[in-house]
């Protein structure tokens, strides 16, 4: 019966200890939400998008010579750099906390993550302190928009690439036929500069022309040749309007289709993630229901052995000595057999309690050797 009660006792600890386990598991996870409501909030974001600014200009100030000439000035502005150093490391560190492993999956949280490792990398080295201004941009994956068209401009890769291999094309005929009818422009002095005297030089300044710095090319090819500016038009026309704004215009569809696909995957990420978290929620209620019924199992035996153990000894106080040299008589004879009478008859007695235990038929088993046992050594 005591090995009974041990091994109950030991059991409910366990159940114990599984409680305060599955505890502070959901205490981690509150805490990582309560990080992640932090960190996300639109205004938290305003702020750190705030302070990138003001960094990227602080940074700019610290290049006047006012700044680099004393020396005063230039440690107030070290330490104040170095507190938007930590600001921004501790806004990694709470979105690792909140992300965990999936901090690595998004691409623009590694490029923050990797910006903010290097200036406490290369903070230390004179050569490399320049790169801090590398911080501004973090405004890339801070703004939606410019995260929108810097993705655009990755996404439509193959097309501009389609639509610049023909802008090549098209200078370099345009620089063998330049170079084949304005060769002489510069030896005759019709041209400040030689533009056209060999193939590079031709492409380059059509290059040149393509920025819409031609005014003074062309008037010193049309003072010998007319007919040039016709063709120098032509060129414009085909490069700066046509493929220019076909390249602008595949920009622009790709922004849009990156906008839309991002709304898209920020609905199911948050679906998928609350589906996720709702999960995780029951598995924790279930297991807590689980730990609380094999807790009240566990206790409802402790209690039922205690029981059983008040009355045996409530029991004892009440036999008189020559029914306890009658009970420790037969304990002897059912321990020296190991067997378990099935029935025995109690022998009476005048000096029993209010109850007759002689008018009483008694059904003899394992437990009741025990009762016996435990009554026989009662004082």
């Amino acid at each position: 019966m005591e090995n009974n009660l041990k091994k109950s006792l030991a059991e409910n600890k366990r159940h114990k200890t599984e409680l305060a386990e599955g505890s502070k598991e959901i205490a981690f996870h509150s805490f990582r939400d309560a990080c992640g409501r932090f960190i996300n909030n639109s205004r938290v974001q305003t702020g750190i998008i705030f302070l990138i600014i003001l960094n990227a200009l602080l940074l700019g100030v610290g290049t006047f010579d006012f700044v680099a000439d004393d020396e005063r000035v230039s440690r107030i502005f070290a330490n104040v750099d170095l507190t938007f150093l930590v600001v921004f490391t501790i806004d990694i560190a709470l979105q690792l906390i909140y992300h965990e492993l999936r901090f690595f999956r998004d691409g623009w949280l590694c490029f923050d993550f990797v910006v903010v490792l290097l200036s406490w990398s290369l903070d230390s080295l004179n050569v490399f302190r320049a790169f801090r201004a590398m911080r501004a941009l973090r405004l890339v994956s801070r703004l939606k928009s410019l995260k929108n068209l810097l993705v655009a401009l990755f996404r439509v890769g193959p097309s501009v690439t389609g639509v610049l291999a023909l802008l090549v094309l098209i200078t370099y005929i345009y620089g063998v036929l330049c170079t084949e009818l304005f060769r002489n422009l510069y030896a005759e002095g019709y041209t400040d500069a030689d533009y056209f005297g060999s193939l590079g030089l031709s492409i380059f300044t059509l290059l040149q022309m393509v920025t819409l710095d031609w005014s003074k090319i062309v008037r010193g090819a049309k003072e010998k040749y007319p007919w040039s500016g016709i063709l120098f038009m032509v060129f414009l026309v085909q490069t700066s309007f046509i493929l220019y704004s076909l390249v602008v215009a595949i920009i622009c569809d790709a922004v849009k289709a990156a906008e839309h696909q991002e709304d898209k995957d920020a609905q199911l990420e948050e679906e998928m993630d609350s589906r996720k978290r709702l999960a995780e929620m029951q598995s924790h209620l279930l297991d807590l229901k689980r730990y609380q019924q094999e807790a009240i199992e566990s206790l409802q035996k402790v209690l039922e052995q205690v029981e059983k153990l008040s009355l045996v000894k409530q029991e004892s106080n009440n036999l008189t000595p020559s029914y306890r040299k009658t009970l420790r008589r037969h304990a002897k004879v059912f321990s020296s057999n190991h067997d378990c009478y099935t029935s025995a008859r109690m022998p009476p007695s005048n000096h029993m309690s209010n109850q007759s235990i002689a008018e009483k038929d008694s059904n003899f088993g394992c437990d009741d050797v025990a009762a016996m046992q435990a009554a026989a050594c009662a004082p």
